[in-house]
């Protein structure tokens, strides 16, 4: 409680993104860090750039920690937890619902939102696929947004295809978003390599993930 009184708003009984500036500093680690993320999900902060009291106070029991050095020593243990595939998994499908601007009704990921949080919850071990699969967003300005089920998908769809996407099937019941992707990752291959990525670019696809 009384960490919490420190970094708390003045108005609300909540630490908003003042206070949650003022708490990472002090943790000596950047709001963008994955340790942060992993520390929201310990949380179970419904929010980014807010913690209730209930969320930071529980939280805080949980890690036995009161204290900033008390959380700061609780860092390595957290990372090294999460390497763990289900503990992954928990902070997968935590990070899309964190993400969310739930107050404003929000059911899917803004776009630019979503890569972000893709770099961010793949600091560690990023998946062969990754890069070419954000670069397809990116160059695909139709997708306006990314749903509960694509983001969570991809996870698995991920693992499966590999980095040369040779296990990709279109008789697997993957989003319609993935196909769309395979098809602009394959054409880019074909192309020479100083000038894929400027034709795949061009390549964009024509339909939203509000679809799946």
């Amino acid at each position: 409680e009384e960490l919490f009184a420190r970094y708390k708003d003045e108005q609300e009984d909540a630490i908003l993104a003042e206070g949650m500036e003022s708490f990472c500093n002090d943790l000596c680690v950047d709001p963008t860090e994955f340790v942060v993320l992993v520390l929201a999900w310990k949380f179970q902060a419904a929010t980014m750039c807010k913690f209730t009291r209930k969320e930071f106070v529980n939280g805080c029991m949980e890690l036995q920690a009161d204290n900033i050095k008390a959380i700061q020593s609780q860092f390595p243990e957290l990372v090294n937890e999460v390497r763990k595939e289900e503990k992954f998994k928990e902070l997968y499908r935590f990070t899309f619902q964190f993400g969310l601007d739930s107050e404003g009704g929000q059911r899917s990921l803004p776009t630019e939102i979503a890569v972000a949080l893709w770099r961010l919850i793949f600091t560690h071990n990023p998946p062969a696929i990754l890069e070419s699969w954000l670069r397809f967003l990116n160059s695909s300005p139709a997708i306006k947004g990314i749903s509960r089920d694509t983001w969570n998908m991809f996870l698995n769809f991920s693992q499966v295809v590999g980095s040369d996407l040779t296990s990709y099937s279109e008789d697997e019941a993957w989003p319609s978003l993935f196909d769309a992707f395979v098809e602009w990752e394959m054409d880019c291959r074909k192309k020479a390599p100083n000038s894929a990525e400027k034709d795949c670019e061009q390549n964009v696809v024509t339909e939203t993930d509000s679809q799946d």
